[in-house]
């Protein structure tokens, strides 16, 4: 039988996640909670999953994706891409090709990090949607 006593838990981070003062990280310590509370994951396990290479490789992604955002680079970069971005085909084919010559040196993963806040960043300078041009290019890092 499943114990349904971490459910007041998780609505709650639910709520906070989608407008409240909480976040992801609350969804994402409820949905913990819950799976040990019903018994679905031992209590021993719980934790270790963070130890897996793909969880600190996404982190350390995100963790240089911001340094070069914070560096100024992003916007060098932004810049230098600029004159070659007129319309949203142009836009999507100099960016897969700058990730695609990236992932030939480093990993992909890290290569998509690197270029995601040029591509936001060169997608403000147009005044277009981030949505529009999300998924093309980073399947050149593959």
């Amino acid at each position: 039988m499943i114990n349904l006593s971490p459910l007041p838990c998780w609505a709650r981070a639910s709520f906070y996640s989608y407008g409240g003062d909480g976040g992801y990280d609350m969804v994402a310590g409820a949905a913990l909670v819950a799976v040990t509370l019903a018994g679905l994951v031992p209590s021993s396990d719980i934790l270790s999953g963070f130890g897996h290479p793909a969880v600190i490789t996404v982190a350390a992604v995100l963790v240089i994706s911001r340094a070069l955002s914070n560096s100024g680079i992003v916007d060098v970069v932004s810049r230098a891409l600029s004159p070659y971005t007129e319309n949203l085909a142009m836009h999507i084919i100099v960016l897969s090709g700058v990730c695609a010559m990236a992932s030939a040196f480093m990993n992909n993963v890290g290569a998509i990090a690197i270029m995601l806040p040029v591509a936001l960043a060169s997608c403000a300078e147009r005044g277009g949607r981030p949505p529009s041009f999300s998924c093309p290019w980073p399947s050149a890092a593959f």
